[in-house]
């Protein structure tokens, strides 16, 4: 269900997008922000936000113990 990589840079949208249908990612709190790690790429969290709202989909969001 997960793909690899689980995302790609659309040169158009100058977004990150998700290669499947999931990402699963970690989020490690930080002093000002956190920083959303998928696969080896770190994201902040605007770059998080640009890519949920592209999808123009109801998204699910679970929260997995560790």
């Amino acid at each position: 269900m997960i793909s690899t990589p689980q995302l790609y840079w659309d040169e158009r949208c100058a977004r990150w997008r998700p290669s499947g249908i999931a990402i699963r990612c970690v989020v490690e709190p930080g002093a000002e922000e956190p920083t959303i790690w998928v696969d080896e790429l770190e994201l902040t969290l605007a770059d998080l936000a640009a890519l949920l709202a592209s999808q123009g989909a109801p998204v699910c969001l679970v929260f997995l113990d560790d």
